[in-house]
């Protein structure tokens, strides 16, 4: 005879359905010849499908798109509500001497790798349940299976748009910067070009020979004795 349950007694609550989250991933700072490649990984819940819609209802005068597709005024405007707002996202830089001894392209799967990472821990879940979105020719480490890359996906997804923007606004200020607190790198007018190679930029770079932000793998037409 069956045990009779015991009424007083409470019932197991159904496990909780997992949180799958959608991640858009985007680089910049890839061609440069000076200063760091950064890369930005931005979330939300993969419940918020609407998220393009959402944004822009909230904010009509900021269309989330590819960063190069905006001017840097709207960048700033857009990048300053995203971390205002609180979203989800995490940026990381590699600097030119890591850039010089790795080569950039494993320099940015090693960010990747490092924000999914940072991810998976922050929200404590598993790679499984990261549905990943890559701009142009990035990839995530195998192990996170759900993951696609796309072609122009800065422009495509809304996730990698947001990614694109925090990533550029957060460099530009970097190098920005490099111009107010050294005065040996104020002559190279990186606030102006970010570090890329510009008539202006390579004239300085002549002038001046290398700087510690600059990347010397990058610029060995530019100077001979590198």
């Amino acid at each position: 005879m069956s045990k009779i349950q015991n009424p007083k007694k409470p019932i197991k609550k159904a496990p909780k359905k997992k949180d799958f989250w959608l991640v858009g991933i985007d680089e910049v700072g890839r061609g440069p010849l000076a200063g760091p490649v950064t890369v930005c990984a931005f979330g939300i819940k993969a419940t918020d499908s609407e998220f393009r819609k959402s944004f822009f209802k909230k904010y009509p005068n900021l269309k989330l798109n590819d960063s190069k597709q905006l001017s840097e005024k709207k960048r700033e405007e857009i990048a300053f509500v995203l971390r205002r707002d609180k979203y989800k996202f995490f940026i990381k830089s590699m600097t030119a001497k890591q850039i010089d001894q790795l080569g950039i392209a494993v320099c940015i799967r090693k960010i990747i790798e490092n924000l999914l990472k940072f991810f998976i821990k922050s929200l404590d879940i598993s790679e499984g349940q990261l549905c990943i979105l890559l701009d142009g020719g990035l990839k995530a480490p195998l192990e996170f299976i759900n993951q696609q890359t796309y072609i122009k996906g800065d422009a495509k997804f809304a996730v990698i748009s947001a990614a694109s923007i925090l990533a550029k606004v957060h460099r530009d200020e970097y190098m920005r910067n490099l111009s107010k607190k050294d005065k040996n790198l104020a002559k190279y007018g990186f606030e102006i070009h970010k570090g890329y190679g510009t008539k202006k930029h390579i004239e300085s770079i002549r002038e001046n020979g290398a700087s510690s932000e600059h990347r010397k793998t990058f610029l060995k037409n530019i100077i001979s004795n590198i």
